[in-house]
């Protein structure tokens, strides 16, 4: 690597010019573009970033854990969530460190848990007992899932209570409502819209039988709110 050409090093691993970032890996030199950070030599896959006149940042590493690691953490906490209470399954069971790696945290089984996607989206990179302390009033400081589930509408509500304005905490509310809230708030409208729609068929084409098709209007949609209800169930909706 011309030094002259690109600049000081400052160590032996890695140095910066002009913003982007050169890693050498077994005397390997990998440049990467920012515009689209792609990895010119394809056998070394690493995650790099742009950096601006500062010092380059050390790749990151995924942590992976087997399937019977998975199981064996799930099976420690009865396939239950540690804050929620929700029933784990292989759709939704993530493990989660406590004391997040990005911060010092280890991999040892000690410093695991098995979450809900929910929950561990909820937690992101603050550590457990940090976590605990924010919901104290409802997940507790006992470190083992809840007696009993915790819905996550309500969950959802808590993180999102503020001194805003009732106006912005509404379109909060709206924005950020859960799947199950969705289709809840979306019921009525077969129910008050098929009924409708029927009623102006019968008024205008059949005169003489204006209630019973009204009357099959009301019944269809309830039956077809109902057949929505059922099938966000069946799915799994309300349980994310």
């Amino acid at each position: 690597m011309d030094d002259e050409l690109y600049g000081k090093r400052r160590d032996d691993s890695k140095i910066t010019f002009l913003g982007y970032v050169l890693i050498v890996v077994q005397a390997i030199w990998v440049a990467v573009r920012w515009t689209s950070l792609k990895v010119l030599d394809i056998s070394l896959w690493l995650i790099l970033s742009f950096t601006e006149n500062q010092r380059a940042v050390r790749p990151t590493i995924r942590v992976t854990f087997s399937k019977d690691q998975r199981a064996a953490i799930a099976r420690s906490q009865r396939y239950k969530c540690m804050y929620c209470g929700v029933r784990l399954t292989s759709d939704n069971l993530q493990i989660d460190h406590m004391d997040p790696v990005s911060r010092g945290g280890s991999n040892d089984d000690g410093n695991l848990q098995a979450l809900c996607r929910r929950c561990n989206i909820r937690k992101g990179n603050h550590t457990d007992d940090e976590f605990r302390e924010r919901y104290w009033d409802l997940i507790g400081g006992v470190k083992r899932p809840p007696p009993q589930t915790i819905p996550q509408s309500y969950f959802d509500e808590i993180m999102r209570s503020t001194d805003a304005h009732e106006g912005v905490q509404e379109a909060n509310r709206n924005r950020h409502a859960t799947p199950k809230q969705r289709v809840e708030r979306a019921l009525p409208i077969p129910l008050l819209a098929w009924p409708v729609v029927f009623l102006l068929i019968g008024a205008y084409m059949f005169e003489s039988f204006a209630v019973q098709v009204t009357m099959f209007g009301i019944v269809f949609g309830i039956a077809f709110a109902a057949g929505l209800w059922f099938r966000a169930r069946h799915i799994g909706i309300f349980e994310e």
